[in-house]
Order: structure tokens, then C-alpha cells, then sequence
């Protein structure tokens, strides 16, 4: 889906489509690098890859919101996304805490921007997000407790869900900010909280 996104921004049909692309590839590199080594280091990587996405949402929202300017999102963006990765590696038992956080966070920001912006409900593309995403988290909660679990299977791992499920979840939501959202040019104060 990354390079997707990356070629519906060059074909102008995705004002988010570079950025969301950029992070999607960034997941789903340090997932495979950690996934074919096995090193710990990478496993940070494979880790704190999920939260440059969950940051990129952030920053979009604080844009949006009128928090933060729009051409400061790429200074905001590596700030936030430098200290949670800091953050989730000194002290790695507030990984799941932050994950979470994160999650709950995001989706009732984007509950309360919908509703500044007159909408009734979430968007579908945001929708269509949260199940995939939702199918991806019940996947790796029965592969994460051995549930569902073979090791020495390595085509047919529900962890391989999760992955496929967040990589077409991010896709949705890229296509959520490109359709659901004002266009970053005609923000003005009257928009913001």
C-alpha cells in the first residue's frame, strides 16, 4: 500500500499519499529486516515503526486542529516521533501502554474532528480503517498468546495478518485525511479549537 499511496501523490490524486506511503514503507522494511534477523535492535525498529504512523496521524490531527502549522509538520512530526521512540526504548515496559494510548487517542480525536467539521459520523474510509485494524489486533492477540500459533510455519502466521491488515488500514487512512477531511489550504481560524 505504500507504494501505492506514493504514486496516487505523484498522479495528484492523494495530498497525504507521500507521507503515509514514506511511513507504510518504513513499517513494513523494519518489520522484514526484524522478522529475517532476529536481532533486538531491530525489533525496536519493527516496534516503534508503528508509532512514526500513529505520530503522522498526530501531527495531520494538530494540523487540522490548528495546533501546529502546516509548515511545521515535518520539524513536529521527527520531534514526537524521536521522543515516543525514546520514550518506548528506555523504558519498554509503556510499549503496550502507548500503543494503546495512541489508538484511543487518535480515534476519538478524529470523533471530535468529524464533528467540528459537521460530519454526523466517522468517515468511511475511517471505518473501513478501524475493522481492518481491528481484524489485525485480534490476530496478533491469538498469535501473541499461542492460540493460534505454528513457529514452524512461516507462510501462515496470524502475525503475518497483522501486518497485511495494517498496511491496508493505512491505506484508508490516507484516503480518510485526502476525503474527509477540509482542505489544508482553506483552514482558517474559524476551523480551528
Amino acid at each position: 500500500s505504500g507504494c501505492l499511496l506514493i504514486f496516487l501523490f505523484f498522479k495528484k490524486k492523494s495530498q497525504n499519499g507521500l507521507a503515509f506511503g514514506l511511513c507504510t514503507l518504513y513499517v513494513g522494511c523494519a518489520s522484514f529486516i526484524a522478522h529475517a534477523s532476529g536481532a533486538k535492535l531491530f525489533s525496536f525498529f519493527d516496534f516503534s515503526a508503528i508509532f512514526a504512523i500513529f505520530t503522522l496521524c498526530f501531527v495531520k490531527n494538530a494540523v487540522y486542529s490548528g495546533h501546529i502549522s502546516y509548515k511545521k509538520q515535518i520539524a513536529y512530526f521527527f520531534i514526537w516521533y524521536v521522543a515516543i521512540s525514546s520514550v518506548i526504548y528506555f523504558m519498554p515496559f509503556l510499549r503496550e501502554l502507548a500503543f494503546a494510548g495512541f489508538v484511543i487517542g487518535l480515534v476519538w480525536w478524529e470523533f471530535d474532528l468529524s464533528k467540528r467539521q459537521g460530519q454526523k459520523q466517522l468517515s468511511t474510509y475511517f471505518k473501513k480503517a478501524l475493522l481492518v485494524f481491528g481484524i489485525g489486533i485480534i490476530a496478533l492477540f491469538l498469535d501473541a498468546t499461542k492460540i493460534v500459533c505454528d513457529p514452524n510455519n512461516h507462510f501462515l502466521q496470524l502475525h503475518a495478518v497483522w501486518h497485511v491488515c495494517n498496511a491496508i488500514a493505512l491505506y484508508f487512512i490516507a484516503l480518510n485525511y485526502d476525503h474527509s477531511r477540509k482542505p489544508l489550504e482553506t483552514i482558517n481560524s474559524k476551523d480551528h479549537f
